[in-house]
């Protein structure tokens, strides 16, 4: 009851109970201090941290390669966005097109996704074997990017003469290829403004005597040829000659009989050599006349036979020659660094304007060659002042001399040629100075192609001139002359052996440089112009669905070869019939090249219901297709963080390839540009 007061006969007992739960626990209490924690309860407790422990950092490890994997596939975005912006500001140096480098056999078959090796086994030493145990090379270049890496075409302006060298003979135009080093296995072609063709005879056209020298009474241009086709297996060429020997290189399609079956295969840079001639009565230089049937016959195989020529394919253009030393013809070039790719032109070609049936036009360098390796990787850069002589790349990891790479091998460098470290006398490779340079990096002076060299070629005791940071990828330039006080010098190496003292800031450098992870940055792009082909379409072709009966196809359709799928092209004008019979028109139309499902034929098309579904069929009355043009290049980063390890195995290796491959990743950027101009 609320405020009613205890009696004493009520509080005696609360209070005995009170005192007698405190007296338990005060015993509970001693008792406790005096027994402690046993062993078991330790073990206990301590079973149960390290479980927690552990499962908190199993945590770490996959969160750290995520976190890893999510900065690299960072930065692959952003290397291909930066090198196709860079395509982007030089579209007219881009090529006509970019091929397998099998292509060289008219193998177009290579689809852009296959990256796996191209060859039947690998040996230990990982060199790439056919079906029949031949070498191919080494298994790297001849997969992952490097499967594309044929360059057709790279049109440059013959550069401005200058001195790269101590003496005159090192005085000419100077000209790096875009997608430098170039692979020294594969012929390196360089040839001028391609020539004009006209179908037939020119009229009053007399064979000198008995040789293949022709006068005729029409006036003809410098950079004027005829072609006749006679028969389908009979070709002949008219090309012109002059004051001094010119040599010429022809291009033509092919179908050859072998086993009794037909194929389709693309004869490049047949050489043809015109001799030194003298004016005719009409006061001009005759025509050579060349059977190009007998030489194309001449590079077939025991079996084969010549079918028949494609009059429309058919390309001819003056070849620049390689010489030791210039003369008077423009025709010129002497090969500097066969490592970087670097020429030198004759310095009378930079003024020189040629003949076209445009009227006259400034001679231009158009180079075949193929790229060494994409895993070297480019950075373009400028030192603006005396406190950035330290320049970061744009990927860490450098990777290391001396040792073996992600497969085993010994690791392949950049074969780049500097200076011994001794008394600065004598050049000699990579090969013989891996103990004092880097293979796998080197600064290039775009301004005289030179090298700048990483240590001193006279004093090997001196500090490096290059230091380099490999494992966030950094270098920084030491002065080589420290008494000058304004400037920061390094030693450049000349293309002619010499080495001088520049000021390194202000000028066009390029490091190459190649990095962990197997870092590639590609470039593959459509052919500039496409021609149509009555056949299955080679480099550069198409095919009009249905127009060949063996192959077939269907009618609203264009194939291409495999190679080209996934790029856009543009057609200027198509000409085609609806379902209801009447003539139609697209004008300026983009399509992109995609693989069907259901097509027999195999190749990737366009179709021209994806535009206009009323289209049945192309219109022949006109021509169907008018100036198809590739549209599109696309930049593709790859890197793979995995390893592998071969044996003696050499099916088993092919196999553990496949299974590494597995391991790449992508990042890709298509720009849609045209060769000499930006479309978008």
């Amino acid at each position: 009851m609320a405020g009613h007061a205890l009696t004493k006969r009520e509080f005696t007992p609360v209070i005995h109970n009170t005192v007698h739960r405190i007296g338990l626990r005060s015993r509970y209490i001693r008792a406790t201090r005096l027994m402690g924690t046993t062993l078991i309860e330790v073990l206990v407790v301590i079973v149960i941290l390290l479980v927690g422990i552990l499962a908190v950092v199993q945590i770490f490890p996959k969160g750290f390669l995520l976190l890893s994997l999510s900065r690299k596939s960072a930065q692959a975005t952003a290397l291909a966005r930066e090198e196709s912006e860079r395509l982007k500001t030089r579209a007219d140096l881009l090529p006509e097109m970019i091929l397998p480098i099998n292509s060289t056999l008219d193998d177009v078959s290579t689809l852009p996704n296959e990256l796996g090796p191209d060859g039947a086994s690998v040996a230990i030493d990982g060199t790439l074997l056919d079906s029949a145990n031949g070498a191919v090379g080494n298994w790297a270049m001849h997969s992952g990017a490097n499967r594309f890496r044929l360059i057709v075409g790279e049109k440059h302006p013959i550069p401005s003469p200058r001195s790269v060298g101590g003496t005159s003979d090192y005085f000419g135009g100077l000209l790096m290829p875009e997608f430098g080093p170039v692979d020294p296995s594969v012929p390196i072609s360089v040839t001028g403004n391609e020539l004009s063709k006209t179908y037939g005879l020119p009229d009053g056209l007399v064979q000198r005597g008995t040789s293949a020298l022709y006068d005729t009474i029409d006036s003809h241009g410098d950079f004027e040829y005829f072609a006749v086709l006679p028969t389908p297996s009979s070709a002949t060429l008219y090309l012109p000659t002059g004051a001094e020997e010119r040599q010429y290189l022809v291009t033509a399609y092919a179908l050859v009989t072998r086993n009794g079956q037909l194929e389709k295969r693309l004869f490049r840079n047949l050489p043809v050599t015109a001799a030194i001639a003298t004016v005719g009565g009409s006061n001009t230089y005759p025509l050579l006349q060349v059977n190009l049937s007998a030489a194309i016959s001449a590079k077939l195989g025991v079996g084969e036979a010549l079918g028949s020529l494609e009059l429309d394919a058919i390309r001819v253009s003056r070849a620049f020659k390689e010489v030791t030393a210039f003369s008077t013809d423009a025709f010129e070039y002497k090969r500097l660094n066969p490592a970087l790719g670097t020429l030198l032109f004759n310095p009378r070609g930079y003024s020189m304007t040629i003949s076209t049936s445009n009227g006259r036009a400034p001679l231009s360098a158009s180079l075949d060659y193929a790229v060494l390796d994409w895993r070297i990787l480019h950075d373009d850069f400028r030192l603006s002042d005396t406190r950035q002589v330290e320049h970061r790349l744009p990927l860490g990891s450098i990777k290391t001399s001396g040792t073996v790479g992600f497969d085993g091998t010994p690791q392949r460098g950049i074969p780049v040629i500097e200076p011994k470290p001794t008394n600065g006398s004598g050049l000699t490779d990579i090969s013989d100075t891996q103990s004092v340079r880097d293979d796998h990096f080197v600064v290039v002076d775009t301004e005289s192609g030179g090298v700048f060299c990483e240590v001193d070629p006279a004093n090997a005791n001196r500090p490096a001139l290059i230091v380099i940071d490999k494992s966030v990828g950094s270098f920084r330039f030491i002065d080589a002359d420290p008494t000058t006080v304004t400037a920061t010098e390094g030693k450049l190496l000349l293309p002619d052996g010499t080495i001088k003292l520049v000021d390194v800031l202000n000028r066009p450098l390029r490091a190459l440089y190649m990095a962990n992870n197997e870092w590639s940055v590609q470039v593959l792009k459509a052919a500039s112009q496409y021609s149509l082909s009555p056949a299955s379409p080679g480099a550069a072709q198409f095919y009009v669905g249905g127009t060949n009966v063996a192959l077939g196809g269907v009618t609203t359709r264009l194939y291409f070869p495999a190679c080209d799928a996934n790029q856009k092209v543009t057609i200027d004008e198509v000409n085609f019939i609806d379902s209801n019979g009447k003539r139609q028109q697209m004008v300026g139309q983009d399509f992109v090249i995609r693989f069907r499902t259901g097509d027999a034929v195999g190749l990737p098309a366009i179709d021209l219901t994806d535009v206009n579904p009323a289209a049945t069929g192309f219109d022949f009355s006109l021509t169907p297709a008018k100036a198809v043009k590739g549209a599109s290049i696309v930049v593709r980063v790859l890197w793979n963080p995995d390893s592998l390890a071969f044996s003696s195995n050499k099916v088993s290796n092919l196999r553990k390839v496949d299974e590494w491959g597995r391991g790449w990743r992508r990042s890709t950027a298509q720009t849609f540009v045209q060769r000499g101009e930006n479309i978008r």
